[in-house]
């Protein structure tokens, strides 16, 4: 879940908040008691993140009714795992009618080796188009691409991603938002099944 807050000129701060399961594991040889391998192997869980905590600070400015931008910078912090794997995006995306064209840079990460993905370089980028469908329901498609500096041929980081949302708005109850989205068999994660969820989105207007 997460929570926003708008300040004054266009300028806004927030924080999202989720568990995490990376399903990080690693392969050993398995040893005799003289410790010398048997020829048989064992796989076994590692330390992994069990949360994700993100912070981002930004700001958006509407130039017309159908013409928007937004920047900002995002930190994601991943908790309870002694391998620092936090790092930093700068973002921007503009908006033009039912259009949207975003990209995010890595500018600080704590992984910092020529075989990961997220470090200090990388890039992604998508485009998105949404549209009514009918009476306080929308839908919006997003098509974007993950490009890592350490991608190669033999170590195949970069993928393609794709999300289908589906908006009931229910007026001063809120928008509810049904997602699903597939990445590319290349995800760097070893999991390319699709994800499904729900989400709600709530404002409220504050009074001096």
């Amino acid at each position: 879940g997460g929570v926003d807050a708008g300040l004054p000129l266009g300028f806004y701060v927030g924080l999202w908040m989720s568990n995490v399961n990376f399903g990080a594991t690693e392969v050993a040889d398995v040893l005799d008691q003289n410790g010398n391998p048997t020829g048989d192997t064992v796989e076994y869980s590692v330390d992994a993140p069990e949360y994700e905590l993100d912070g981002y600070v930004g700001w958006g400015m509407d130039f017309t009714d159908n013409v928007g931008i937004d920047l900002g910078y995002v930190y994601y912090h991943y908790g309870q795992n002694e391998s620092g794997i936090d790092f930093g995006e700068i973002y921007g995306s503009v908006s033009f009618w039912w259009f949207e064209v975003g990209v995010n840079y890595t500018a600080n990460s704590q992984i910092d080796d020529d075989t990961s993905a997220y470090v200090v370089g990388d890039v992604a980028y998508y485009g998105s188009f949404s549209f009514d469908i009918a009476e306080s329901w929308s839908i919006a498609l997003t098509l974007g691409q993950y490009a890592f500096d350490n991608d190669s041929s033999d170590n195949e980081l970069s993928f393609t991603w794709g999300q289908i949302d589906l908006t009931k708005s229910a007026g001063r109850y809120g928008d509810f938002t049904l997602s699903v989205s597939q990445a590319g068999e290349e995800a760097n994660s070893g999991n390319d099944n699709p994800r499904v969820f729900i989400s709600w989105t709530k404002g409220w207007n504050s009074r001096a």
